[in-house]
């Protein structure tokens, strides 16, 4: 097997790079930046944003599996920015790129972001796909176009819908940071819907189930998490006891006004067929970011 990987120098991706040293596994890294000590013959320079054709290269790389992780993901600009529209050509010009160039397998980050935020856990062949954001609708019409291209072309397709991935080396601004600067006064307070309820996985836990949809050839839809439930409250409480930090009037200062009810968790039971199963517990994954976080 070679691997050929984009979105390599990304929050998922960069955890994926030691991870492929580590079991010997031969990569191509395919994007704008050559990742930091990767080897030039082991990379292709390209805009995947840009009309540009890759199947030569892609002929002289040889790869047989394609892991497709680029996407445009700025914090706070991804849920409605028009590059989701783009991503969504892009990405099927480089599974057409690849599929010309001899490629047999393809896996796909999608996001649990494709689901209707629904009552139970989102289950991949039961649970409605109806996104209420560009990112959603964009990740949802990229895994129907991708479907029917990989079958018409006889390349089987995994799509691996990531839940919420969180870790160290993850922008500040997203929740579980975001939450640890302000508890710990490194930061403004800010609103939040305590009773929302989320489904959060360390990063290197969806590495390592990436890693597993491209090593099985499993195609079909799977859900990328840990499968337990955890309300915004309960999280702001984990956190202040791993900090030893009262939480109480925090609580009740970035509380906002009760919203629709929002439910989002996933069954990982077909994940878990495959022999992956997450490692890191959220209590963990917290107290491996605070000990990594400047005093």
């Amino acid at each position: 097997m070679k691997l050929m990987l984009t979105g390599a120098t990304g929050f998922v991706g960069s955890q994926l790079l030691p991870l492929l040293a580590e079991q010997g596994i031969s990569v191509v890294v395919v994007g704008r930046t050559k990742p930091a000590g990767f080897a030039s013959s082991q990379f292709i320079q390209a805009d995947l944003l840009a009309e540009q054709s890759l199947t030569e290269q892609f002929q002289a790389a040889g790869c047989s599996h394609l892991l497709h992780l680029a996407w445009q993901v700025e914090h706070g600009k991804f849920w409605s920015s028009l590059d989701n529209v783009a991503w969504i050509y892009a990405s099927v010009r480089l599974v057409d790129a690849f599929a010309r160039a001899g490629g047999r397998h393809v896996v796909v980050a999608g996001s649990c972001a494709e689901y209707s935020k629904s009552a139970g856990p989102c289950d991949e062949y039961l649970t409605a796909t109806r996104a209420d954001t560009l990112y959603g609708t964009a990740k949802d019409a990229t895994h129907q176009l991708l479907r029917h291209y990989c079958a018409q072309h006889q390349l089987s397709l995994g799509w691996a819908r990531l839940f919420l991935p969180y870790g160290a080396t993850e922008d500040r601004r997203k929740i579980i940071s975001a939450l640890l600067d302000a508890l710990g006064n490194k930061a403004p307070l800010f609103k939040v819907q305590l009773h929302h309820i989320r489904d959060f996985i360390h990063v290197s836990d969806v590495a390592r189930a990436l890693l597993t949809l491209v090593k099985k050839q499993a195609e079909g839809s799977f859900n990328v998490c840990f499968g337990q439930a955890i309300s915004i409250q309960q999280l702001i409480e984990l956190a202040g006891r791993l900090l030893q930090i009262d939480t109480t009037a925090f609580i009740r200062a970035s509380s906002e006004q009760p919203a629709q009810e929002s439910y989002l968790i996933g069954n990982n039971q077909r994940l878990a067929a495959l022999g992956w199963s997450p490692q890191i517990t959220l209590e963990q994954g917290i107290k491996k970011m605070i000990s990594r976080r400047p005093h």
